[in-house]
């Protein structure tokens, strides 16, 4: 069906082997902190535009000239 999808379950089970993922959850069940929210949003970012990233955005864009 050509939809991407953002797979971060697969970034996750990466991060379960060498790290205890529980204690990446705010309430160690089912809600993950900060930086993890992070790593999706980041995912996400990546996903949607093509794997570009932030660095250098705030000297390219208009956005950041105040």
């Amino acid at each position: 069906m050509k939809v991407d999808v953002c797979d971060c379950y697969a970034k996750w089970k990466k991060l379960s082997e060498t790290e205890d993922t529980t204690m990446l959850l705010v309430n160690r069940i089912n809600h993950p902190t900060r930086e993890m929210h992070e790593l999706f949003a980041q995912s996400l970012f990546e996903l949607l535009f093509d794997g570009d990233d932030l660095i250098g955005a705030e000297e390219e864009s208009t956005m950041y000239n105040g």
